[in-house]
């Protein structure tokens, strides 16, 4: 993890309110894949009431928890971004690392033209 001081942050948009998703794996006997119980929960107060659910309702399962900081996403079927705020995926053969987030992730420009890059 690395750390660094930062500044008040001017905002592009303030979501309030984002959707949650969890997921709950089961465990399986080896040679089998985790199946998946999804949840998608709304309306929350602030991810403090989504850990508490996830608490529980996990009943042992392993869990991920994922913010989409997008109204998109309240179906199934509905793609869009999110952000994983706990937990991992046991089905993933190779999970993610910060070092193999880096160097796939593009570069971002802020709202002020900024290029704002990785550091390795």
């Amino acid at each position: 993890m690395q750390v660094s001081s930062g500044q008040e942050s001017r905002e592009r948009e303030r979501v309030n309110f984002p959707i949650y998703r969890v997921n709950f794996w089961e465990p399986r006997p080896a040679g089998w894949g985790w199946p998946l119980d999804a949840w998608i929960l709304t309306e929350c107060l602030d991810v403090r009431e989504v850990l508490n659910w996830v608490e529980e309702n996990a009943r042992g399962r392993r869990f991920e928890v994922f913010v989409a900081p997008y109204r998109a996403g309240v179906k199934d079927e509905d793609m869009t971004t999110l952000v994983r705020l706990l937990g991992e995926n046991p089905n993933d053969p190779n999970p993610p690392t910060p070092q193999s987030e880096r160097i796939n992730a593009p570069e971002v420009t802020d709202h002020t033209e900024r290029t704002i890059g990785w550091r390795a």
